[in-house]
C-alpha cells in the first residue's frame, strides 16, 4: 500500500510538470516570431539584390504571408486570456506578413492593411476560434469531450424561460484563480457566447455563423 509520502511526491510532480508546460507554452509566440522574421528577412533581402524577380516569385511571397497567417491560427484558442505582452509578438508576425503580401512600407499604419486583407488581429482571431468551438459544441458538431464542457441554459431548469429561445449557455463553474481559471473553456466560452448578438447565436449554419462573427469582430 502506498503511503502519504508517495502521494505528496506525485502531487508535487504533477504541479512541477504543469509549471514546465506553461513556461514552454508561453515561449511559443516568441519562437514563432523568430522563425517567421528570419523568413521575412530573407525574402526582403532577395528583393534588394534581384532586379528582375523570377517567375512565380510574387506567388511565393504571397504564399509565405498567408501560410504564416494560418500558423497563427494553429491551436490559438489556447492563447485566450493571455496578457497582451504575450500576444504582441504574434501580432508583430502578422503585421510583417501583411506588409509583405501587400508590399506596404514598414511604417505604414497596419489597421487598413489588415482590413484590406480581411485578416482579423491576433486577439480577435483567438476569440473567433473560441466562439467557433463553442458554436460546434452547442450544436453537437465538436468532439464529445468539448461538448461536455458547456451546458444549454434551457436544459438547466424545469421552467421554460425566455432565455431558452435565445440560445444562451449556463455560466461556467466558479474558479479559484483569476488568471488560469478564467481561461478555461468551460468558463470563457459561455461568457463570450452569451455576449454575442442574438442573430449570430441563432445562425442556421456554420458558414453563416463564421461570416456573421467575422463581420461582428471587424466592426
Amino acid at each position: 500500500m502506498l503511503g502519504p509520502s508517495f502521494a505528496n511526491k506525485a502531487r508535487h510532480f504533477r504541479r512541477s510538470t504543469f509549471v514546465v508546460r506553461m513556461l514552454v507554452f508561453l515561449q511559443l509566440p516568441e519562437i514563432l516570431e523568430r522563425s517567421s522574421m528570419i523568413n521575412f528577412s530573407s525574402i526582403s533581402t532577395s528583393k534588394i539584390f534581384v532586379a528582375q524577380p523570377p517567375l512565380g516569385y510574387t506567388k511565393s511571397v504571397v504564399f509565405e504571408g498567408i501560410s504564416t497567417s494560418h500558423r497563427l491560427d494553429f491551436n490559438n484558442s489556447l492563447l485566450y486570456g493571455l496578457p497582451a505582452a504575450q500576444l504582441s509578438s504574434l501580432q508583430r508576425v502578422q503585421n510583417s506578413a501583411a506588409r509583405l503580401v501587400t508590399k506596404s512600407r514598414r511604417m505604414a499604419h497596419i489597421t487598413p492593411i489588415l482590413y484590406q486583407l480581411h485578416w482579423l488581429p491576433v486577439k480577435d482571431r483567438v476569440i473567433f476560434k473560441m466562439l467557433l468551438l463553442t458554436y460546434k459544441a452547442f450544436h453537437g458538431l465538436a468532439p464529445s469531450y468539448i461538448c461536455d464542457l458547456i451546458s444549454h441554459r434551457s436544459n438547466t431548469s424545469r421552467v421554460t424561460l425566455r432565455s431558452s429561445h435565445q440560445q444562451l449557455l449556463k455560466n461556467g463553474p466558479r474558479i479559484n484563480t483569476s488568471f488560469y481559471g478564467s481561461r478555461a473553456f468551460s468558463v470563457a466560452s459561455p461568457t463570450l457566447w452569451n455576449n454575442l448578438p442574438l442573430p449570430i447565436r441563432c445562425s442556421s449554419s456554420l458558414s453563416l455563423f463564421k461570416s456573421r462573427l467575422k463581420t461582428y469582430l471587424f466592426n
